[in-house]
């Protein structure tokens, strides 16, 4: 979980939080180890961050968002990319966690 701690909130409390449903979810902890590692190979640099809010009362209990950079036009072949890696890992559990892929804006990247 070390390689993990880098990508924890900076708040103590959601810290906590998102600490807490990595050791009640082992598997969840190894699938976002390995979605770090592929998406820095996949997308460069991305910015990958951890989240326990839940919208609603079906929410999974852990909210994977990676920012990255890449061209408009490819967002749905990286995306379809990235899911079908995640259904491929015999660690991710759709009940235990949300990934979201977000495109950093033209301001942030200059595209």
């Amino acid at each position: 979980m070390v390689a993990l701690k880098e990508l924890f909130p900076t708040d103590p409390d959601d810290r906590a939080t998102v600490e807490k449903v990595l050791r009640e979810h082992p598997r969840t902890a190894r699938f976002v180890e390995r979605l770090q590692v592929h998406a820095r190979h996949m997308f460069g640099a991305p910015v990958i961050t951890l989240s326990t809010r839940q919208y609603d009362d079906w929410d999974p209990p852990l909210t994977v968002s990676i920012y990255a950079d890449f061209p408009p036009d490819e967002f749905e072949d990286r995306y379809l990319q990235l899911v079908r890696w995640m259904n491929d890992n015999p660690d991710y559990d759709l009940d235990a966690v949300t990934v979201l892929l977000r495109r950093r804006s033209s301001e942030a990247t200059g595209r």
